[in-house]
């Protein structure tokens, strides 16, 4: 059993935060090991293009997921009229969850699910990305893979303020962070309009995973 595994060993490592504060009563030697990027590329160059493109990855067990951030770029397009003009709104994820979005009135440039070389192209055609988080365990205690796989491709990151990103994102630094959906039409209009902004988030957050 894992619980008697964790008890009894001389020490447990854990990969985030939440899991530490959930778990760590379990052995009074815990320590928790961040995730970091093992090899790292030199800062790739910027996407050209025409307008930026925002983007969300996704696989199938991310429907409510899906369905919450469509929620709130829909109320920022309608909170912010003609913004819908301004940007590439590009998912990478389920003909399911691309049409929750699209329920929602959204344009979208959809790109289904494919092989992690796959993903990886499809994030470096990112000027921008987003990642959300439902409020439950198993999301809170996940780590911060998604920054840090957009931050190693040169890709600013809009993500909650919760679970693991709340410790490595420094919003307005290395990242921006939203909790409501006022604070998530702010960082959103941001990142599409200051080009001033994406680059300085871009190169902070790549030379942080350096560190």
């Amino acid at each position: 059993e894992i619980e008697t595994t964790a008890r009894l060993c001389d020490g447990l490592q854990f990969s985030s935060p939440f899991l530490q504060k959930k778990y760590g009563h379990l052995n009074a030697c815990h320590t928790v090991f961040m995730n970091q990027a093992w090899e790292l590329s030199p800062l790739p160059a910027l996407a050209n293009n025409a307008l930026p493109r925002i983007g969300w990855t996704a696989s199938g067990g991310h429907f409510h997921d899906g369905l919450e951030l469509a929620r709130l770029f829909h109320g920022a397009l309608e909170a912010h009229p003609g913004l819908s003009k301004e940007f590439t709104l590009c998912l990478m994820t389920t003909s399911r969850i691309a049409q929750v979005f699209r329920d929602q009135g959204l344009d979208i440039e959809h790109t289904p699910s494919g092989s992690f070389e796959a993903y990886e192209a499809f994030i470096r055609s990112l000027d921008a990305g987003v990642a959300h988080l439902q409020i439950d365990d198993f999301a809170q205690g996940r780590s911060d893979g998604k920054y840090i796989e957009y931050a190693s491709h040169g890709v600013p990151i809009l993500c909650h303020r919760s679970g693991t990103f709340q410790y490595t994102i420094r919003h307005l630094a290395n990242g921006l962070l939203y909790r409501s959906p006022e604070e998530f039409q702010r960082s959103l209009v941001a990142l599409i309009r200051d080009s001033k902004l994406r680059s300085h988030l871009r190169h902070q957050a790549h030379r942080d995973l350096h560190t």
